[in-house]
């Protein structure tokens, strides 16, 4: 359209110069004598100049560049009128496109919330669950004070003869002990030998069963699902005397109780929490106290490897309480978190 404005100027300027400038009709050299405008002495064609007919054809053009210059004009409102109607479709398409998507937004965000309250939900049901696994393995994940023990027990007519220790007065037994006793059968055999019989935690164990003349082995597994130790006796109920009793007492596997609450913190769904809440002694031997000072009661005594729930930290202190359900303080530098051994660390 520049171009076309250009050429319009310029052929009527050029159209203007040519009808003003130069000789006028009436001096031109087609006219006669001195009528020279008469058009019975010269045609009407000849009067014209060169001038006349440059000035002609530039107006005819300029005339068809108008036209065209309508018609392109025409043609370009049309076309914008088209392009704004169907850029105004297609933001309308847009408009709704877009509200579309909002609405989706909003509903995949209220779905999320949902699911997030859900989850939620869940996992405060299942932290509650877990704490009360951990409740439950805790009084399960009891260290013996002791590795092995022995005795010797001799028959003195006695109904009821307790195991003497070398831990203490008399024998304690936990469940799942393997309890071994070796004794010698003489000829010959006139008494019942199976009267005689072990109790702990207020269940018997038949020692003799069959026995034969000379030495005779018996191995037993104390039952149990309680980390509370059971003092050991020996019911000898037909008062029999002059026989001699060797026992050998060990843990079948001293940390299975502690094996298995160990795995259930490790390997549940909340380690963290696990960690947090229980903790491992590292000191050989660890005392509890009643109060968080070093010239409190003792209440309690931990081997090294041992595991507490820990209550509450102050000054340097940890208010700790232990599988059997002692309460008191310990000095929190002397506890740990519970990490998986070398050994699993390699197999993983």
């Amino acid at each position: 359209m520049f171009f076309i404005n250009i050429a319009l100027l310029l052929f009527g300027l050029v159209a203007i110069l040519a009808a003003f400038g130069g000789d006028t009709l009436g001096q031109s050299s087609f006219a006669f004598d001195d009528d020279r405008w008469s058009p019975d002495k010269v045609a009407f064609l000849k009067r014209i100049t060169s001038r006349g007919w440059t000035s002609l054809v530039c107006l005819i053009i300029v005339l068809g560049l108008g036209i065209a210059k309508d018609k392109i004009h025409q043609q370009t409102v049309l076309q914008e009128t088209t392009s704004r109607e169907n850029l105004e479709k297609d933001n309308t398409r847009l408009h709704e496109r877009i509200a579309d998507h909002v609405m989706e937004i909003i509903t995949l965000r209220e779905k999320i919330d949902t699911a997030t309250k859900n989850m939620s939900e869940m996992s405060d049901d299942l932290k509650k669950k877990q704490l009360v696994s951990f409740k439950t393995a805790f009084r399960h994940a009891f260290k013996p004070p002791r590795g092995i023990d022995d005795a010797v027990v001799l028959l003195d007519g006695r109904e009821k003869i307790p195991i003497p220790s070398r831990y203490r007065e008399q024998m304690r037994l936990y469940w799942e002990d393997e309890f071994k006793l070796t004794a010698t059968i003489e000829e010959p055999l006139d008494v019942d030998l199976d009267s005689i019989k072990l109790e702990a935690g207020g269940k018997t164990y038949a020692l003799f069963d069959n026995p034969n003349p000379g030495p005779f082995k018996k191995i037993l597994h104390i039952k149990g699902n309680s980390p509370r130790p059971m003092e050991a006796s020996i019911l000898n109920p037909l008062q029999m005397s002059n026989m001699k009793l060797k026992i050998f007492v060990r843990a079948a596997k001293l940390s299975k109780g502690q094996d298995r609450f160990k795995q259930l913190i490790l390997n549940g769904r909340f380690p963290a929490l696990g960690k947090k809440l229980y903790k491992v002694t590292t000191p050989d031997i660890l005392n509890v106290r009643s109060n968080p000072a070093t010239n409190s009661q003792i209440r309690a005594q931990l081997s090294s490897g041992s595991f507490v729930r820990s209550m509450q930290d102050q000054n340097g202190w940890t208010e700790v309480k232990t599988p059997r359900g002692k309460q008191g303080w310990v000095l929190t530098r002397l506890l740990t978190e519970i990490e998986a051994d070398v050994k699993e660390k390699s197999a993983e």
